[in-house]
């Protein structure tokens, strides 16, 4: 680490300060992306956990119903939620009206 921090800043990386927000650049994106594939993984492993199952099972359905901008977030994660929750199909339903994400798990 050391090593690395001398390729682009003087002194020593242990007694540099900690970063403050303002030296990072903004992330690119909407914020909410993160809560919304957050939302939906956290219901799976919730669902596994809850009938002792493993977190490398398989899930058989995932029905994601939300309002249209939240389910995009998700289809653009659709992949990677596939993959991290073994998710075998991953339904989304638009509800205009919907207040938030609402997430049913079928293992």
């Amino acid at each position: 680490t050391e090593e690395v921090w001398s390729w682009w800043q003087s002194g020593s990386i242990h007694r540099a300060s900690w970063p403050t927000d303002e030296e990072f650049p903004p992330v690119p994106g909407d914020p909410t992306l993160l809560d919304s594939v957050s939302t939906v993984l956290r219901a799976v492993r919730t669902a596994k956990s809850e009938r002792r199952l493993s977190l490398r099972a398989e899930v058989e359905r995932v029905l994601v119903t939300g309002t249209p901008p939240r389910l995009d977030e998700v289809a653009a994660a659709a992949e990677d939620l596939r993959a991290a929750g073994r998710i075998a199909d991953l339904a989304l339903h638009p509800d205009p009206d919907a207040d938030s994400l609402h997430v049913q798990v079928e293992v």
